[in-house]
């Protein structure tokens, strides 16, 4: 029952964190309109139509018990050059700065981002998207993960109610 609270708390919380709005994708090759509806970046950051959301989850990391948010988009027909571009773009629209040198990880390459005021952004590129893509255009993955809030992680420690 706490789990499921402190998920629906977070997506709350998430949804109603203050953005400084959308960022345009307009300058991004096949986003000649933008997407209405759900989005699952932070800080106004729009996903590309060139992009299908995989996964969207919550979870808690096992060593400090900071939750954090995990965000996986599929790249539909572009080279992994291309997504790497497309991704670093949007990430420089919206505010936010590479942070060091890109690291290579067991599934592909990793690029941390940087915005003042807002959570880190560990961006993974990854050539393979598995046995079973979510969309049969998928050509590679991109896994987006970032710490969703400290004003959470605080309130859910002193809760002596959570796990």
């Amino acid at each position: 029952m706490s789990r499921m609270l402190i998920s629906v708390l977070a997506m709350a919380l998430a949804a109603c964190a203050v953005q400084d709005g959308p960022v345009d994708a307009s300058g991004l090759p096949g986003a000649a309109s933008s997407e209405a509806g759900y989005n699952p970046l932070p800080a106004g950051l729009r996903l590309p139509p060139d992009y299908h959301l995989r996964e969207d989850r919550f979870h808690v990391t096992k060593r400090k018990g900071h939750l954090r948010r995990r965000v996986a988009l599929e790249v539909l027909d572009r080279e992994q050059g291309q997504a790497i571009e497309d991704i670093e773009r949007l990430m420089h629209v919206g505010g936010y700065r590479v942070s060091g040198d890109p690291e290579a990880s067991r599934k592909g390459t990793k690029l941390k981002f940087r915005r003042k005021g807002h959570p880190t952004i560990t961006v993974e590129f990854r050539s393979d998207v598995g046995k079973k893509p979510a969309n049969p255009r998928a050509r590679h993955l991109v896994v987006m993960e970032w710490k969703v809030s400290d004003a959470l992680d605080e309130w859910l420690a002193r809760d002596p109610g959570n796990p």
